[in-house]
């Protein structure tokens, strides 16, 4: 059960069920990737509007909802997993020492031309991640200079391994408004953190605040990383990278990023089939069209939320088991 505290001893509540579940959420999303969850995180993904007091008031005195979670060091489960208390701070500790590669890695891709903006994306983002983990990053590139960038960044992948340089994500500085608009997506893009290029990350929160229909209380978290800020750029590599950027701007820039686009497209092939799928459509217009470049050869996102239902809905047979009124 929640931790005891002075407010125990106050008057408990008891608030609508359908309302609970909701503020439940997070706890449950969190459950299904072995992720206790901060009062702060619950506050930040909970899918309907609620101050933060009104919050802290139903944590500590709902009766309901201190049946159904557990708090320990200031972490919340669903109760019966106090495991994953341990499992949230093992992790953390691992996420320390891969920020500092992920650290170096946007150190020096940052002077790659038509790189903007380097965003860290995925486990990493939220510090919940095993030493095996790839590096996601999503990467806001300059206009209609997708293919160069991918190019480059995919040559260097192979050469220092998918676990250290993973960007699956490729978007345009005039086109940072995602496809796809779900929870799940939703929530990808406000755990995303700024490692390189804020200005661009800026612009991608305010091109998708489509997000705060799904999560209307994280309209004020940052996303920013540690590191955000300490990548102090080289005078030399920046004026390289400046310079090539205005020789490849013009007409030459153009031919090269279509002659990228002839050879490379095929790797999007080539990504989704060994995930056992076709290249949905969309994906391809969208690539051939500078819009986006994605490489998730997984649908996930149902695999995810059927998960979620069923836990959830197995949260409303206890309530509803115990003759709690709805």
């Amino acid at each position: 059960m929640v931790n005891k505290t002075k407010a125990d001893s106050l008057q408990s509540i008891k608030v609508n069920h359908d309302r609970l579940m909701m503020i439940i959420e997070p706890i449950i999303y969190g459950d299904i990737f072995d992720y206790p969850v901060s009062l702060s995180e619950i506050h930040k993904f909970c899918p309907v509007s609620i101050s933060r007091a009104e919050l802290e008031q139903i944590v500590n005195h709902d009766t309901n909802f201190r049946k159904l979670v557990s708090c320990e060091d200031g972490y919340y489960y669903l109760t019966g997993r106090e495991v994953l208390v341990k499992t949230r701070q093992r992790r953390k500790k691992i996420a320390e020492k891969l920020w500092r590669r992920a650290s170096l890695i946007a150190r020096i891709i940052q002077y790659i031309p038509f790189i903007k903006s380097i965003l860290v994306t995925g486990s990493l983002a939220i510090n919940n991640v095993e030493e095996k983990d790839d590096l996601d990053f999503l990467i806001i590139t300059s206009s209609k200079r997708i293919w160069f960038v991918f190019a480059i960044l995919g040559t260097l992948q192979r050469l220092i391994s998918r676990r250290n340089l993973c960007p699956n994500y490729y978007l345009s500085l005039d086109n940072l408004g995602l496809q796809r608009k779900t929870r799940y997506i939703a929530r990808e893009a406000i755990q995303a953190r700024s490692m390189y290029g804020a200005e661009g990350f800026n612009n991608f929160r305010e091109q998708n605040d489509w997000v705060y229909d799904f999560y209307p209380n994280s309209r004020n978290g940052r996303g920013l990383a540690p590191e955000e800020g300490k990548l102090s750029p080289n005078a030399l590599l920046s004026f390289l990278s400046i310079g090539l950027e205005r020789v490849m701007s013009g007409t030459f820039g153009d031919y090269l990023e279509k002659l990228c686009q002839k050879m490379l497209k095929h790797r999007l092939y080539i990504h989704y089939r060994l995930n056992g799928q076709d290249v949905p459509p969309e994906v391809l217009t969208n690539a051939l069209h500078e819009i986006e470049l994605r490489f998730h050869g997984l649908n996930h996102e149902g695999g995810i939320f059927r998960e979620f239902d069923e836990r959830k809905q197995h949260l409303q047979t206890l309530l509803e088991n115990e003759g709690v009124s709805r």
